[in-house]
């Protein structure tokens, strides 16, 4: 019980209970005018869909796919 105990703990402090702060719509529209401008029609498209549908990489690839 007690190892079960100390494993949680370290658990705790290695996942914290913060999360990120969102990249500003204006950030996003720049990597996404940055990804046309070397060819990557797709891929900015795919950034703007998923930054703004808050989808997860794996929800944007099984829509795509």
């Amino acid at each position: 019980m007690a190892r079960a105990l100390r494993d949680l703990r370290g658990f705790v402090k290695a996942a914290p209970n913060l999360s990120r702060y969102r990249l500003p719509w204006e950030w996003v529209c720049g990597l996404a005018a940055a990804m046309l401008h070397a060819g990557c029609r797709t891929e900015a498209l795919a950034l703007l869909i998923q930054m703004d549908t808050y989808l997860r990489p794996w929800e944007l690839v099984n829509l795509l796919w």
